[in-house]
């Protein structure tokens, strides 16, 4: 089901038939037939089953249109099935419920609440993922607005919005404004949570990786080092930080031409990615990608072949064969299958290239 972004006249029918119903029936059967709509809906979000959790969230939406825009339960609603299309990374569908949300608190007077600053960043979030920047900035800022004003002494709360913001900049180029940002970060949280708090990880991380688009090598790799020490101390048995540490050690390794150690990076990161997160997630992709370009500099083009394919999949799994995100795979793959002289191979994948760089993703 479509739902209105703007008032609409079907919009206002919806609104106006819910509104009969709840007079004809009991208040409290109204409420029951939301909560239970509500309820099955967290309940198979959290089970990940999200096909089944939209189709609850859409019922309980429709009893909720009757409680009023501002009322807690219709914007409660609304953010919950835009968290199930923001999980399921349909960006287009999410990005309105969350501006419904933020009018109903706006609406409700609740706008400088914390529910509405942790609403405004999980926009921020869509917005950064539509490439809509400018709408992403202003949701972050928004969010970080509002969390400053409520929680004063609760930095790592304001941590991950500043980190979405840093990141944001470091998207846009601007270095200067993300290391500034991602420093804040790690500082807020050594203040809060201590020197060895495992989100550390994560913040250390992001700084790095700043300073690796700086080509500041020499200031990623001690950042870096530090994360690792702390991943290992706080991920034992490996994990999803950990993980991109080491792709990032990898990252910087390579950088430096010494392409031996980034190749043994690339395949902890590859090994432990896989475990973490499965054999089908796209930072798996991204990593098996480099491991095959470290193989090419290397003179090992046919071991990277495979690795090239598998990662392909991964990213047509992901985002459709005709995405940006497989052209760039395809784009290092080309350098493999030049380093091989296999002409016929090489021939489709430029053909793809094409395609795709020349009639935009469908």
């Amino acid at each position: 089901m479509r739902l209105p972004s703007t008032p609409s006249l079907r919009h206002a029918v919806r609104v106006a038939l819910a509104a009969v119903l709840l007079l004809l029936l009991p208040a409290s059967d109204a409420l029951a037939e939301w909560r239970t709509n509500y309820d099955q809906g967290r309940k198979l979000l959290q089970e990940e089953d999200y096909r089944n959790a939209e189709n609850a969230f859409l019922e309980a939406l429709r009893e909720s249109e009757g409680f009023g825009e501002a009322d807690d339960r219709y914007i409660s609603t609304l953010e919950s099935l835009g968290e199930v299309y923001r999980k399921t990374r349909q960006w287009g569908a999410a990005a309105p419920l969350y501006e419904q949300a933020l009018a109903g608190y706006r609406k409700a007077g609740k706008d400088k609440s914390p529910a509405a600053g942790f609403a405004q960043n999980k926009l921020g979030v869509v917005y950064y993922y539509m490439k809509d920047f400018d709408k992403a900035e202003q949701a972050f800022e928004g969010a970080l607005e509002v969390m400053h004003s409520r929680y004063k002494t609760d930095a790592s709360t304001i941590a991950q919005i500043i980190t979405n913001l840093g990141e944001l900049y470091r998207r846009r180029s601007n270095w200067v404004k993300a290391e500034q940002l991602f420093k804040q970060a790690v500082e807020d949280k050594e203040m809060e949570l201590g020197p060895e708090h495992p989100s550390l990880v994560s913040s250390l991380n992001d700084l790095a990786l700043n300073y690796f688009n700086m080509k500041q090598y020499d200031q990623a790799v001690p950042v870096l080092e530090r994360a690792l020490a702390l991943a290992k101390k706080t991920e034992p048995k490996g994990g999803e930080n950990y993980a991109t540490v080491l792709h990032n050690m990898g990252l910087i390794a390579s950088a430096q031409s010494k392409l031996d150690v980034a190749l043994d990076y690339f395949k902890q990161a590859a090994t432990m990615r896989e475990e973490v997160l499965g054999p089908k997630h796209p930072f798996l992709a991204t990593t098996l990608q480099a491991e095959g370009n470290t193989l090419t500099q290397l003179g090992r083009a046919k071991e990277a072949v495979p690795l090239f394919e598998r990662a392909l999949s991964i990213r047509e799994l992901e985002f459709g064969k005709k995405s940006p995100e497989v052209a760039k795979i395809l784009e290092s793959y080309v350098y493999a299958l030049r380093a091989l002289d296999d002409k016929a191979k090489l021939a489709e994948v430029e053909a793809r290239i094409t395609e795709i760089r020349g009639g935009g993703s469908k």
